[in-house]
């Protein structure tokens, strides 16, 4: 199945370059982290109402752009130390001509798929779910797990294939210029499978790596213990997110193999 070969190649492309992932991703992220953290205390004291609700949120909206902006950074200087060879010293080069064309590229996308989430979602509430599925107390654990799944069947993983299709040119914005957002839809005709596959296995991943989150906070008896592991996961997500879109542009658009979409200082991934 090609969607699982695309997915475990791009795990493999962030542990086989373990090295290079952590010179790209190590001091970055871990400004992410912060600045995340202040965007969170910012939050928290403008719905608390302290002091100023409006300079609070201003405070929040900002420090979130630039937690952002640190993201783009690191997508950027992956997709580039792998397709490109390009070795980062202690932090990736600051392209900003590539980092603003990836922001902008990916809030069109953004909006795109806003907007063909708010269609999916109108034709989910037309349908009379309720005289087709007897499904019981609506409240109970096993049929809100049910609905959820049913949820990410018809919902969730769609969009996020249609999504996934649309980022693929995400890279090639990393690498150059003059791309146009339609790029990877038009280069991955045909795939509508296997990005359905790999979206699914992206969202099953997630739910895995997130359960051991509160078993670790009580083994541990500390909620830091817990937040540690999250935010560990949040990097390996981060990397393998954008592994996966460095293995999509290669593939589909750059038309190489599977096997030479990669970077390593042996050029073969372990």
């Amino acid at each position: 199945m090609k969607g699982w070969q695309i997915f475990a190649h791009s795990v493999r492309q962030v542990f086989g370059n373990l090295g290079g992932a952590l010179r790209v991703s190590g001091v970055l992220f871990a400004l992410q982290v912060l600045v995340l953290f202040l965007a969170g205390k910012f939050f928290a004291a403008a719905v608390y109402g302290r002091p100023s609700f409006l300079g609070t949120i201003v405070g929040s909206l900002a420090v979130t752009l630039v937690a952002c902006l640190i993201g783009i950074w690191i997508a950027v200087g992956w997709h580039r130390f792998i397709l490109l060879t390009e070795m980062p010293d202690v932090v990736p080069k600051m392209r900003l001509d590539r980092v603003v064309g990836y922001w902008g590229t990916s809030v069109l996308i953004g909006l795109i798929v806003s907007v063909a989430g708010l269609c999916a979602m109108w034709m989910v509430n037309a349908v009379p779910w309720r005289a087709w599925l007897p499904l019981g107390d609506p409240l109970s654990p096993s049929v809100r797990i049910m609905l959820l799944v049913l949820f990410c069947i018809i919902v969730i993983i769609p969009l996020g294939a249609f999504a996934l299709r649309l980022a693929t040119v995400l890279p090639g914005v990393a690498l150059q210029g003059g791309l146009q957002v339609t790029d990877g839809w038009d280069a991955t005709k045909g795939e509508v499978w296997t990005f359905l596959a790999l979206t699914t296995f992206a969202v099953v991943g997630t739910v895995l790596m997130g359960v051991p989150k509160d078993f670790i906070a009580s083994y541990f008896g500390s909620v830091l213990a817990g937040q540690a592991y999250g935010v560990i996961m949040l990097w390996v997500q981060t990397m393998i997110g954008v592994s996966v879109l460095t293995t999509l542009y290669g593939h589909y658009i750059e038309k190489r193999p599977l096997d030479q979409v990669c970077f390593s200082t042996s050029s073969k991934l372990v």
